[in-house]
């Protein structure tokens, strides 16, 4: 039989344990509850395709109005050059970059 260990977490997740509606966050989003949000969640780097979600998002906006699209993540240590095109993406595409 092979052993097995127990690997504990390494933070406190008690402390992110808390009851959040999307009633509650969203006001702070500049969203309302009747928007439709899809999100990207990762690190700023080209491979991930954030530029295919503001593409995409492009695409579907006109169709459904109430989508809302939001991209969560910071760009790697030294390497704001995607991050900043990613804005400029979302400008060009006449959205706020907040």
């Amino acid at each position: 039989m092979a052993p097995s260990w127990v690997i504990h977490n390494g933070l406190d997740l008690a402390e992110f344990d808390r009851a959040a509606s999307g009633e509650d966050v969203r006001p702070s989003l500049g969203l309302s509850i009747q928007d439709v949000v899809v999100a990207c969640i990762g690190r700023l780097v080209p491979w991930k395709g954030q530029h295919v979600f503001l593409r995409a998002l492009a695409e579907l906006a006109p169709r459904y109005p109430p989508l809302r699209g939001l991209i969560i993540g910071a760009p790697e240590a030294n390497s704001q050059t995607y991050a900043d095109e990613l804005r400029s993406l979302a400008r060009e595409l006449g959205w706020n970059t907040s």
